[in-house]
């Protein structure tokens, strides 16, 4: 599983564009992705994913805010159905509530039921 700051700089990779002129198209102060860069925010949110994937739809949005999978979606055409946004959106609260009650005696519990969901939205 990939971290944030390395996902963006695939992004700007892939894209041969600065950070400032990313966070224009997306509508976005440029500090909120050096944030990211800088290791000050920990994730990409599902905003950002589903802003970055409208602008370029052969980006993952599930691997933009998980770091599984990969950067370059091969079966994108047109950006992300409705359904690829809420796959994301499930993943994206699975992992902020793994964040939260990491270590606690919830552990599993949350393993067994990110599985099930998983399983049920076939990612």
């Amino acid at each position: 599983m990939k971290k944030a700051n390395e996902i963006l700089k695939e992004i700007i990779g892939h894209t041969g564009k600065t950070l400032g002129k990313i966070a224009g198209e997306i509508d976005k102060r440029p500090q909120v992705l050096y944030d990211i860069r800088n290791e000050r925010v920990k994730s990409i949110s599902l905003e950002i994913a589903t802003s970055l994937n409208k602008i370029y739809p052969e980006l993952d949005i599930q691997y933009m805010t998980t770091g599984n999978g990969e950067l370059i979606n091969k079966n994108a055409s047109k950006g992300a159905t409705d359904q690829d946004r809420f796959n994301a959106f499930v993943i994206n609260e699975l992992a902020s509530i793994r964040a939260q009650i990491k270590g606690t005696l919830y552990t599993d519990e949350l393993a067994l039921l990110e599985a099930s969901i998983e399983k049920a939205l076939g990612v």
